[in-house]
């Protein structure tokens, strides 16, 4: 079935989501760097294995607004950036293959 991945990816995306934002904090010792590395390195196999699968980020920033992959929790007013464009991504969004799993979660221009 094309879309037989589709209910351990949509369970995997959580936790993942939790392990690339906890390498992306700056630490101060040596040590403490080192096992960043490791973590970081584990992520990133983690994200070719579903990748591999079929899974994908929903691209965000500076592209215009659409419903069907992005869910505006936030709106601003930018000098200078015309309305519906995505300013910030609040939380990724995932597709698997060509069906959104979890859609991104945003901050638009007004």
């Amino acid at each position: 079935c094309k879309y037989s991945s589709q209910n351990i990816l949509s369970e995997l995306i959580a936790p993942i989501d939790m392990l690339v934002k906890s390498t992306s904090y700056e630490v101060k010792t040596d040590e403490m760097r080192n096992f960043l590395f490791g973590f970081k390195m584990i992520a990133n196999q983690i994200t070719d294995v579903l990748k591999s699968e079929g899974l994908s980020i929903i691209e965000t920033k500076g592209k215009e607004f659409d419903p069907k992959f992005h869910h505006a929790v936030e709106k601003e007013h930018v000098e200078g950036t015309e309305a519906n464009i995505v300013l910030e991504e609040t939380q990724t969004g995932y597709m698997y293959k060509d069906r959104v799993i979890r859609p991104a979660m945003v901050k638009v221009s007004e």
